[in-house]
């Protein structure tokens, strides 16, 4: 139950998505091939790779945690580093890094696969839908990314648009006959009415890309009612779906907006597994002691402890920011501003959470003060006066509750 803050709710942050225009979308930058990639995998993927195995682009690596998913290598190389990589909020992955070989060796079995494949980049998902096991009414494709700063779809939106029109028609072909529905900002209503797909136009106000709000938007829902049959896909998957069943080729490669210390945006292409220091090299991104890198965008975006950190699946933007342009956290108290709830979309009364968020009563936080209504948009963090890290505390409260629910899972049986 949603409980309702004392606070009157008053006007709300108006955060604009950035909307790239046909003239604005310059020369796609390609990044060259690394010397050396990085892959991760689920901690549960059962892969069986040592140091010394040779793989093949597109060779099946090993199965997600549903059997339809199939992880494959993005490169050709050689195992020169087997390790678990320790992310964020207790996430565990395995770490492969390959010497990468300079020309593509395919794997033989890669159009036996294709139809199954989950390691598109954008995480599509489209294994079990193909499957039959989760089928879905209405594919919604998102054309505005989810963070602020990031114009990687619209990009895509400007220059593929014949494959996105081509994944669309894809989309449709799939089992359970789909709806196919594309929410642009009216600025890109037009372009988007060429891919064939239902468009709806959304305004480009952030957090409105959200996933729980778009389905408010055109389902008519609730944000956060967990709408079952509604997938989301971004427009790099529709075209990766495309890829890959109409022309039998593997996505091996993730376009990304990568914005520097300045705010000047480019778009470039490097292959999943590229360490982000080539990126930033490859654009003459220098990075000092003290600046920020961040995978995603400013207000969701993860920092990253060092510039090995491969460019992964769903990495949609690189952010690199100024030591002297950041601000730090504080462990001050709450001053009861109501500036959190009042910018809240999902209207939960986030500083009686952050309090039981701080203290690790995250069972507590979640029956009592709708810690799972989270939409996790960050306008919390950003409207914050004692500049506490709200969206962090949420985002680990979110991981603490479920190991908790699993463990009495466990302990139950």
């Amino acid at each position: 139950m949603i409980k309702k803050p004392f606070f009157n709710m008053g006007a709300k942050p108006r955060l604009a998505y950035p909307v790239l225009l046909k003239g604005e979308a310059a020369a796609l930058r390609e990044i060259p091939l690394p010397a050396k990639a990085t892959l991760f995998y689920p901690e549960d993927a059962g892969l069986s790779l040592q140091r010394g195995d040779r793989v093949r682009t597109g060779q099946r690596i090993g199965l997600g945690a549903n059997e339809a998913q199939i992880l494959v290598s993005a490169v050709t190389g050689a195992v020169v580093d087997v390790s678990i990589y320790r992310g964020s909020y207790g996430r565990i992955l395995h770490s492969f890094t390959l010497d990468v070989a300079e020309k593509d060796e395919f794997d033989e079995e890669l159009g036996r696969t294709l139809p199954l494949l989950d390691s598109l980049p954008g995480r599509p998902g489209f294994g079990t839908t193909a499957r039959g096991d989760r089928p879905v009414h209405t594919w919604v494709v998102t054309v505005l990314d989810n963070d602020l700063l990031i114009t990687t779809n619209q990009f895509l939106l400007h220059t593929r648009l014949d494959e996105v029109r081509d994944g669309v028609a894809q989309l449709r072909g799939l089992p359970g006959n789909a709806r196919v529905v594309i929410a642009v900002p009216p600025e890109l209503s037009s372009l988007a009415e060429k891919t064939g797909a239902e468009v709806r136009i959304i305004r480009p106000v952030y957090p409105n890309a959200r996933p729980e709000l778009l389905v408010r938007e055109i389902m008519g829902k609730e944000a956060g009612s967990g709408e079952k049959g509604v997938g989301f896909l971004s427009v790099e998957a529709v075209i990766g779906l495309q890829t890959a069943l109409s022309k039998g080729e593997l996505p091996v490669h993730k376009v990304l907006t990568v914005i520097d210390k300045d705010l000047n945006a480019v778009h470039v292409r490097a292959r999943i597994g590229t360490p982000v220091k080539t990126v930033l090299g490859a654009l003459n991104i220098e990075t000092g002691h003290g600046d920020r890198v961040i995978l995603g965008g400013p207000m969701t975006g993860e920092a990253i402890y060092g510039e090995d950190m491969p460019v992964l699946h769903d990495t949609d933007g690189l952010l690199v920011q100024d030591k002297d342009t950041i601000q730090p956290w504080s462990d001050t108290s709450c001053v009861n501003c109501g500036e959190c709830i009042r910018a809240c979309p999902a209207r939960i009364p986030v500083n009686m959470l952050v309090r039981f968020l701080e203290n690790g009563l995250y069972q507590e936080a979640a029956t009592a003060y709708d810690l799972l209504s989270c939409i996790e948009c960050g306008l919390c963090s950003y409207v914050c006066e004692s500049r506490i890290p709200v969206f962090q505390y949420i985002m680990l409260g979110k991981v603490e509750f479920a190991r908790k629910m699993n463990a009495e899972v466990v302990h139950a049986q």
